[in-house]
């Protein structure tokens, strides 16, 4: 039950959990029935479990464990937003994470918490919000905002997350572009 915000991937180091768990302390300070679901283990998977714990989070931030790739798509589409947290780095701003492509491709509105190129897909595409790197207050903002947005609104943003996935990172697409390259 509640607004689901689904997260799907490595639980390590770079992925900035401390903001995400923070951003929950606050939400569920709020009140707000928003529902984290995290997916995945990593190096910090067992201090994720304990702050979760600590902060007696277990009814609003919820470690699934891993589920195989394959499962993703079927557990993001029942999510209301999926979830992208990096730290804050100059190499982290200067990429695309296979993730946030994974994301688009599940077409689901999206909550970056991140900065750079990452964060200017999410806004470009109209997939749907952003926050700077590591601000919690910035995170808990845009998931309220997302919770807050019409539902005919978050499945637009939804559509805007696939189409822009078809129309830059298509399988296809990429092979097609690349043997143009090579041609030439």
């Amino acid at each position: 039950n509640g607004f689901k915000v689904m997260f799907a991937g490595n639980i390590g180091v770079a992925q900035s959990f401390d903001t995400m768990l923070n951003a929950a302390i606050k939400l569920k300070k709020q009140k707000l029935p928003i529902v984290w679901l995290i997916f995945g283990m990593g190096r910090m998977f067992e201090y994720v479990r304990n702050e979760i714990q600590k902060n007696d989070l277990q009814d609003t931030f919820i470690l699934m464990g891993y589920i195989s790739p394959e499962k993703i798509p079927k557990y993001s589409s029942c999510a209301d937003a999926l979830i992208l947290s990096l730290k804050k780095s100059p190499v982290f701003s200067i990429t695309i994470p296979g993730k946030l492509q994974s994301y688009l491709a599940c077409g689901r509105p999206i909550i970056g918490s991140i900065d750079g190129i990452g964060a200017d897909i999410i806004n470009d595409s109209g997939a749907g919000f952003t926050a700077s790197a590591e601000s919690v207050d910035d995170l808990v903002n845009a998931i309220i905002n997302l919770y807050e947005t019409p539902l005919e609104e978050q499945r637009l943003m939804g559509a805007s997350a696939r189409a822009y996935f078809e129309r830059e990172f298509e399988r296809e697409m990429l092979i097609d572009k690349l043997e143009l390259i090579l041609s030439k």
